[in-house]
């Protein structure tokens, strides 16, 4: 096993997840009036894959609290991207839908994502289904410790 291969690989990958981590706080310019992060861009897609959906699926969906939903949504009202609607049947039900904006938006983000996927796809030909199943199977492994230290960390706290 050559360790400095192993730590460059480890180096790489926190590379990585840095970048990730910048794309997530960086603004995407649309169009001259439409700036969005990758964050709003999660949102206007669950609600465009799910026309009519409601503030707790929204937030089922992308797996965050219906509070930080909430919050999300007001800024996308804000920017004119979502809209509030009250169903017919209950009036008190309020259904997210995407204005003409919010669907330029998720257009856009529908066809990044595909280039992005044919890059990485390219990039993928290069190795074997075998070195795919070991290298998802070591990162499965590394999330599993991961979890465990937080699991940790947060019984230290309590």
């Amino acid at each position: 096993m050559d360790t400095a291969v192993i730590f460059d690989t480890f180096h790489h990958l926190f590379k990585l997840l840095n970048l990730f981590k910048e794309m997530e706080n960086t603004q995407f310019k649309i169009s001259d009036n439409i700036t969005v992060y990758p964050g709003e861009i999660h949102m206007i897609s669950a609600i465009a894959k799910s026309n009519g959906i409601n503030v707790t699926e929204v937030a089922a969906r992308l797996d965050i609290s219906k509070s930080a939903a909430s919050q999300m949504i007001k800024k996308l009202v804000r920017k004119g991207l979502i809209e509030k609607a009250r169903t017919q049947q209950n009036n008190k039900e309020i259904r997210l839908l995407l204005t003409r904006e919010g669907k330029t938006v998720y257009d856009f983000s529908e066809k990044s994502h595909l280039e992005l996927k044919e890059k990485f796809f390219s990039l993928a030909q290069g190795f074997s289904d075998e070195k795919w199943h070991d290298y998802r199977d070591f990162l499965s492994k590394m999330i599993d410790v991961i979890k465990e230290l937080l699991d940790e960390n947060r019984t230290k706290k309590e």
